[in-house]
């Protein structure tokens, strides 16, 4: 009788935990690939939001694909100073007031991909690396049309700090907003304190006043310069034997307010949209299906069309074979770890 067949399970002994972070062991030698990973692998493929209950194994999924692919760079909520942007006095006094920012949340997450993309592809981590890279990119695409030249202008305003943390990123984005909006406001206006309570001490004439010059600046952001340099990203991405995946997961958790949180997912999805036309990047999502779902409900607007999303989702569903053979591998590498 082999000491497989004698295995004894112990009162310990699991096959795995709920978290796919904390499931590495078993991640790493029991993974059932069900055709996802290369969904998610094809940038042509407009499947990049993985949609799936708690547990259906969307973070199992995203960190699998991390191990076996090229170039995944991942890019986690804390790191994203969102706790920065929730606690902005001037962002709350701006939401009070019916202000839209979905342009400003698009610019954000625009921004954050478009340089942890370029960051990873041109290796810049100082400053003479990213010296480097403006020399590169300049005699390549200065002279070639005047959207080039505005994507060069948008580089040159924000490159002092592309090698920097993403959440000094962010924060210098929305610092920019809030410095151009108190700006704006007061060259109207008597000083006027902007916080969400101060509103209800704002006459209806002053209100409107306020947020007609609020929403000039955030309609002004440079949206037209980031989306100039999307596209150039794309003309300097051109090998497909090099692509980059931009992962980001465990947006369930609540780690900001929901009123802002949903305005800033909704604009996510957005841009993972836009990012198709970086015919080698990809942008993936994780998502629960009632996440979504509320995100939806909550930042619906005029003429807003769901299906026109559904193009976009990769939905994690287990059939019970599938479910039955994950079982026998975690129970099997088990045995055989345990009787080694």
């Amino acid at each position: 009788m082999s000491s497989r067949d004698q295995f004894r399970f112990r009162r310990l002994d699991n096959v795995g935990v709920a978290a796919g972070e904390d499931d590495q062991t078993f991640l790493a030698n029991c993974f059932i690939d069900t055709g996802a990973l290369d969904t998610l692998r094809d940038c042509s493929d407009p499947r990049r939001i993985v949609l799936g209950r708690t547990g259906s194994g969307k973070t199992t999924l995203l960190l699998r694909l991390a191990e076996t692919t090229q170039n995944v760079i991942q890019v986690r909520p804390e790191s994203l100073a969102l706790a920065y942007i929730s606690n902005s006095t001037i962002l709350k006094f701006l939401i009070q007031l019916d202000v839209n920012l979905d342009v400003f949340f698009r610019l954000l997450w625009r921004h954050v991909f478009t340089v942890e993309i370029i960051k990873a592809h041109f290796h810049i981590e100082d400053e003479p690396s990213k010296n480097r890279f403006f020399e590169w990119v300049k005699d390549r695409f200065r002279s070639s049309n005047r959207r080039h030249e505005q994507a060069l202008e948008y580089l040159e305003t924000w490159g002092k700090s592309f090698w920097e943390d993403t959440d000094y990123r962010i924060r210098e984005v929305t610092t920019k907003l809030e410095t151009d909006v108190k700006a704006a406001i007061s060259a109207k206006i008597s000083p006027v304190d902007m916080n969400a309570e101060s509103t209800s001490k704002l006459s209806e004439e002053q209100k409107q006043e306020v947020t007609s010059r609020a929403q000039r600046v955030v309609n002004e952001v440079q949206i037209r310069q980031l989306s100039d340099v999307i596209e150039m990203l794309a003309d300097i991405l051109d090998d497909p034997k090099r692509r980059y995946y931009v992962t980001i997961d465990r947006l369930d958790e609540n780690w900001i307010e929901d009123k802002l949180r949903y305005r800033l997912i909704r604009a996510l999805i957005e841009t993972s949209r836009d990012f198709r036309k970086v015919t080698n990047a990809k942008i993936i999502i994780a998502l629960r299906f009632d996440l979504v779902d509320r995100v939806f409900r909550l930042t619906r607007d005029a003429g807003f069309q769901e299906e026109k999303y559904e193009t976009l989702f990769l939905d994690i569903i287990w059939s019970r074979p599938q479910l039955t053979g994950i079982l026998d591998a975690r129970i099997d590498y088990l045995v055989t770890a345990g009787c080694s």
